[in-house]
């Protein structure tokens, strides 16, 4: 189910990681090393779950990513299925 949404994610120029974890913070999928996976899945679910409440000050609106870019990376999250699972996707935020 996952694997294919990461192979394509893999695949796309400057993509560094993909970690996909569930609600409770346990690792479904990670394309990194699992230490490297596992310091990421608490301010994961962390950021997520702020942003969804951001979201939620406004009543038409509703949160589908965050982005967060540092001098060294790009992260990109987004939770799918209700918050049931999320997804941390690290790039190369270097221009091609």
């Amino acid at each position: 189910m996952f694997e294919e949404t990461v192979q394509r994610l893999s695949f796309v120029h400057g993509v560094l990681g993909v970690l996909i974890m569930d609600r409770d913070g346990l690792i479904v999928h990670a394309t990194m090393p699992m230490e490297e996976a596992a310091q990421l899945t608490g301010p994961t679910l962390a950021l997520l779950s702020r942003a969804r409440e951001c979201a939620k000050l406004r009543p038409d609106d509703e949160f589908t990513m965050l982005t967060v870019r540092t001098r060294k990376h790009e992260m990109l999250f987004c939770s799918e299925a209700n918050g049931a699972f999320a997804i941390c996707v690290i790039q190369d935020p270097t221009p091609v």
